[in-house]
């Protein structure tokens, strides 16, 4: 016990379990009292005996502290820091290491900024070069023998890129390095990546992460490492969601080690929420807060259906101060890459898509209107249909498609295309929402395209990449945003991107953008989206601008959508700052 409260004294002290995870004020039920406790997070209750009893976070200790300021020092020294990095700086020159890419000045100060910093997030634009700083940063890290080995989380794909590419061109001290899975059966980890006089480098997909195996391979290697393992977690905008799984299992990997980056350029795709879920990986006292009711207290507006949904965030300048001494941003105006540029390209649909897309509009109005369906969330579905169609074809209840042209050239979207690929001259990027997009597209362009998307195995997605960036090779890169439109490098040779359809996923838009618009583009990149008059094509843009999908619309948004043909002027994506 810390302190004891006289009769009438109206003092406050504090006990604590030796395990940490429980704490016990030791005062009286007062309206003062209550009024304080009620702004703690977690778990927490009046005991009968006397006291209350709640979880020594490091957001409950401040407000305690701001409240009590005797009670700083009765708490045990290390369970309250003000600041996260106050024990970060013990390290700040790092020893001679020498890239072997030589390093752009933002990447020189990102790294400054890194140095004797063992959890930092770099929120670098996609295309600004932070999978060299991340790598960098592992090798001075080595030189000053802090790690013996590096664990990188990515995305599908990209985790092989991290050993093919970005390795053999960045890395400045001797390495070895394997991607999953492994080739032996029992998944071991090989040889080549235990400790040694060499830096380990494991990648493994964030999806494998959350399987048996995936989850064991990881913990063999930072075990076989002693704990002195750098976890990188690249795309970190994956773990947004602190209830996740991927989260979860990131969660108990990271708490194993004391090195810990993460590397996004769209760390909120809506509000706060999604950074603060990352930092807390990073570590929890960066934002000092556990629980997400209490970080939405803090720094979110509440409203829409029950008021659970967040509208707005607030106290931006508080939540700046306390990230900025532990994260690096750099945009591409910053460094000088040339902005995009944005066009679309209209055309119309067959009078039989018209009436099939006026009728879905009908029926969604009237059932609407008779109270029939209530939210945005349960009118996405006929939403998503009328895209199909628009598209050319119509997926039914059993999952079968029916096509709407038995030849895909007779496809308004498809001779849309055609007419504005033969157009341009030089290799073009063409992203897609739904697989049978992709199927048609490859029909039509045969061997001029290759394609990028779920049904496509290692080799031939490896197979694609190659192509298209290779002289001579194929033309046309067709993918989906959801398997490549992140991590890839797709620059030097293509300034040309049609969007053939759109997700209504903001994160997906951006990212499959920053593909060939990044460090080695050679001069301006243009996004064509294919727009259908009286279609959703114009509505879904409009949603991307404001970081909406299609069932997180109020339904007014979706009357309004009813309501309207969608005639008038070109829609355009220019000016759009998705990270705002």
């Amino acid at each position: 016990m810390l302190g004891k409260l006289g009769p009438g004294t109206g003092k406050v002290a504090m006990q604590y379990k030796l395990d940490g995870s429980r704490a016990i004020l030791l005062t009286r039920m007062t309206p003062r009292m209550m009024n304080v406790t009620s702004r703690l997070e977690g778990r927490r209750k009046w005991l009968s005996g006397g006291g209350y009893s709640f979880e020594p976070t490091q957001h409950n200790l401040s407000i305690l502290a701001s409240e009590f300021p005797d009670l700083k020092e009765e708490v045990p020294a290390g369970l309250i820091k003000e600041e996260a990095w106050q024990d970060f700086d013990n390290q700040k020159t790092p020893v001679e290491y020498i890239s072997k890419s030589e390093p752009y000045p933002h990447q020189k100060t990102a790294l400054e900024k890194m140095a004797g910093k063992p959890c930092f997030a770099l929120f670098m634009e996609q295309g600004t070069g932070k999978t060299k700083v991340a790598i960098d940063s592992a090798g001075q890290r080595f030189c000053l023998n802090q790690i013996t080995g590096v664990l990188v989380i990515s995305p599908k794909g990209v985790h092989r890129q991290w050993v093919e590419s970005q390795l053999p061109r960045h890395c400045g001290v001797e390495y070895s390095a394997a991607y999953w899975p492994f080739k032996s059966k029992d998944d071991s980890i090989p040889a080549s990546i235990k400790p040694s006089d060499k830096l380990a480098w494991f990648t493994i997909n964030i999806e494998a992460i959350n399987t048996d195996r995936g989850f064991k391979a990881c913990n063999y290697f930072i075990a076989a490492h002693s704990e002195r393992v750098l976890i990188i977690i690249d795309e970190s905008h994956r773990i947004k969601n602190a209830s996740s799984k991927s989260w979860k299992s990131a969660d108990l990997l990271g708490k194993k080690v004391k090195h810990r980056l993460i590397l996004t350029g769209t760390p909120i795709a809506k509000n706060l929420e999604d950074e603060w879920s990352q930092l807390k990986w990073l570590d929890e006292r960066i934002i000092g807060i556990r629980y997400i009711s209490a970080f939405r207290n803090e720094y979110c507006i509440m409203g829409g259906y029950e008021n659970r949904q967040v509208i707005a965030n607030k106290n931006i300048d508080r939540f700046k101060l306390k990230t900025e001494p532990l994260s690096f941003r750099a945009t591409k105006d910053q460094i000088g890459i040339l902005p995009k540029a944005y066009e679309s390209w209209q055309f119309e649909l067959t009078n039989e898509q018209l009436r099939m897309i006026r009728e879905i509009k009908r029926d969604l109005q009237t059932e609407i209107k008779n109270g029939q369906i209530a939210t945005a969330a349960n009118a996405a579905v006929r939403i998503l249909r009328a895209q199909q169609i628009s598209n050319g074809f119509i997926i039914d209840e059993d999952s079968t498609v029916h096509h709407l042209f038995k030849d895909p050239a007779e496809n308004p979207r498809i001779k849309a295309m055609l007419e504005y690929v033969n157009s341009r001259e030089g290799k073009i990027i063409i992203w897609c929402r739904f697989v049978q997009d992709i199927l048609m597209i490859k029909k039509v362009l045969g061997d001029e395209c290759v394609t990028y998307y779920g049904a496509n195995d290692e080799e031939e997605r490896e197979h694609a990449i190659n192509s298209f960036l290779g002289e001579g090779g194929a033309r046309f890169f067709v993918s989906n945003p959801a398997a490549g439109g992140t991590g890839l490098n797709l620059q030097g040779n293509c300034n040309d991107v049609l969007y053939y359809s759109n997700s209504d996923n903001s994160i997906h838009r951006w990212q499959s953008e920053d593909r060939n618009h990044r460090i080695g583009t050679n001069g301006a990149v243009t996004y064509t989206d294919l727009i259908a008059k009286f279609a959703i094509d114009k509505k879904i843009l409009s949603n991307l601008r404001k970081k909406k999908s299609l069932s997180q619309m109020a339904l007014d948004d979706i009357k309004e959508w009813l309501d309207e043909d969608w005639e008038g002027s070109d829609f355009s994506l220019e000016g759009i700052d998705y990270a705002e």
